[in-house]
This record gives C-alpha cells, sequence and structure tokens, in this order.
C-alpha cells in the first residue's frame, strides 16, 4: 500500500500544475498514437513519419518527467531539486528500486530523449559524447538505430509504457490540500 503526502497550499499549486501538465501530454500523445495508426506510419520510412517522431519526443519527455515527478512525491514534496536533475543522478536514484527489465526500460526511455533532444535526430551528431558525455557512442547509435524505424513503434512504445506503468503503480498518494 502506499503512503499518502499530504501538501502545503503552494505544494498543491504546484502538484494540480504538474498533473495537469501530464494530463495534458496524456491526450496529446493519444491523439499522436491515434494519428500513426490512422496514417500506418510504421509502415513508412522516416522520412514519411513525422507524427512517429513527434510521439517520441514527447513520450521520450513524458517519461523523463514522470521520473523526476516520483523521485518528488516520494520525497513528501518536499526535494524540488529532482527536477534538475540530469539524468545520471536521475537514473541513479530510481532505477536501483526498479525491476531489471524495467530499469533497463528507464534507460532506453532516457536515451530516446537525450537522442532526440540534445544529440540531432536522425543523424546524430558525437560530439559531446565522445568527450565523456552522459552516454557513449556506442549507447547513441543502438538507440538511434532502434528509434529511426518506424516498424519499431509497437516495441519502443511498449518499453516506454512498462516504465509509466512501474510509476503509477510505485507512486505515493498525494492529497492535495489547499
Amino acid at each position: 500500500m502506499c503512503k499518502k503526502t499530504r501538501t502545503t497550499p503552494e505544494q498543491a499549486l504546484d502538484g494540480v500544475a504538474a498533473l495537469g501538465n501530464a494530463n495534458h501530454w496524456t491526450s496529446w500523445l493519444n491523439h499522436l498514437e491515434e494519428r500513426m495508426n490512422t496514417e500506418s506510419e510504421s509502415k513508412k520510412p522516416l522520412s514519411d513519419a513525422a507524427t512517429y517522431v513527434a510521439w517520441l519526443l514527447l513520450s521520450s519527455e513524458h517519461v523523463f518527467y514522470s521520473l523526476r515527478w516520483f523521485l518528488y512525491v516520494d520525497s513528501g514534496l518536499q526535494n524540488g531539486a529532482v527536477f534538475n536533475n540530469q539524468y545520471k543522478p536521475l537514473l541513479s536514484a530510481v532505477t536501483p528500486r526498479m525491476p531489471p527489465k524495467v530499469a533497463a526500460d528507464a534507460v532506453f526511455a532516457v536515451r530516446v530523449r537525450h537522442i532526440l533532444v540534445h544529440k540531432g535526430f536522425p543523424n546524430p551528431q558525437n560530439a559531446p559524447t565522445r568527450r565523456g558525455g552522459e552516454f557513449s557512442e556506442e549507447d547513441v547509435w543502438e538507440v538511434r538505430g532502434k528509434i529511426a524505424s518506424p516498424s519499431n513503434y509497437q516495441e519502443i512504445k511498449g518499453r516506454l509504457d512498462s516504465v509509466l506503468r512501474w510509476i503509477a503503480q510505485n507512486t505515493p498518494d498525494v492529497e492535495f490540500e489547499l
């Protein structure tokens, strides 16, 4: 059974805003998935799958933010600094609590986000990977190879959804008090 976390009015307003954003993301993701299915984008080349790329970006961002939200709620809404966590501190804080398969999926999701936000997609630049970045050049190219094919959509979706399901099942309940 999850513990309940009570809030101050300021934390409640921040929490309501954060959950509202997550609700928007879920709605947008559903719309993107519906459009991808209607357009049969998983059968198209990447150059004809713009909705798939938008879905990848929003989905990986949603997982990344949800990992931070999990840590924030787990801290009793006291540690807002988790929203500034970079990849290594975030993954180090959350993956040891997860089953190995879910932890691997969380790392995958964060790598997807890293490639889309920081590396350039679909043609990632080597720098800063070669200068000791968060992930090795091999990691970047392996994940890039997976996400570059829209035919991998169902597998990728399954991996990202496994992380979101774990977060939903393991995040303490929050009781907002205004």
